[in-house]
């Protein structure tokens, strides 16, 4: 399975359909917090309330994914949260998620969690930080997830890097499920209000990899190799 979504289409409710057909469902909020303009777009006007989760309904366990999320500025009073979910069972209770969280002093910090029954528990959440941020400033993520591994790298500026930042085992989640973007915010956001979370690219491998990407790659120039 090969998916990719530029956004190059301009959708002013909702998102529409990726560049290779599969159709995106949006979830939590209403269909106004959703646009499609050169990004994918999430538009957070509750502090702490409802997510904003945009959902491919494909079954997909092993996958290798690159994503970019950007924000207009530096989180106030608590990070602002996005993320890719993966293994999700349809109901937003049982699934992975690949965490970015924008902290307050313009650093990144990368997270694995797992959501079970609802309730949600950090697997991997190493020390550190993974560099700064601006408002604007797209932020790369590639995701992997292969049977029990979970494996995670972060990138603002030039080549993706070769080593994984985060790489963690977990069996809780086996079972394949849909593939998602997500984003919130936390009680005690003071920054300005709404948000616009914009997802910038989305190409997903399984089970395949996509190779690493270079600052000069574009979605349709990546070569796809098998693990």
């Amino acid at each position: 399975m090969t998916i990719v979504d530029t956004f190059g289409r301009a959708i002013a409710s909702g998102w529409g359909s990726t560049d290779t057909g599969q159709a995106w469902t949006a979830e939590g909020g209403s269909a106004a917090d959703y646009a499609v303009a050169g990004a994918g777009r999430h538009l957070e006007a509750e502090v702490g309330g409802a997510t904003r989760r945009t959902l491919l309904d494909v079954a997909a366990a092993d996958v290798d994914v690159y994503w970019s999320v950007s924000i207009p500025q530096v989180s106030a009073g608590v990070a602002a949260q996005a993320g890719l979910m993966v293994r999700e069972d349809g109901t937003n209770a049982n699934l992975y998620i690949f965490r970015i969280l924008f902290l307050e002093d313009a650093t990144l910090e990368a997270r694995i969690s797992k959501r079970l029954a609802g309730v949600e528990t950090t697997i991997l959440n190493p020390p550190g930080t993974q560099g700064t941020y601006t408002g604007g400033t797209p932020v790369h993520v590639r995701s992997l997830a292969i049977g029990s591994r979970l494996a995670m790298k972060v990138w603002t500026t030039g080549d993706e890097p070769g080593a994984w930042q985060l790489d963690v085992s977990d069996t809780s989640l086996p079972a394949a499920g849909r593939i998602g973007l997500r984003s919130d915010i936390p009680a005690g956001w003071t920054g300005a209000m709404p948000l616009a979370f914009d997802f910038g690219r989305l190409q997903v491998g399984t089970p395949l990899r996509v190779s690493r990407l270079s600052s000069a790659d574009s979605a349709d120039e990546v070569e796809w190799v098998t693990v």
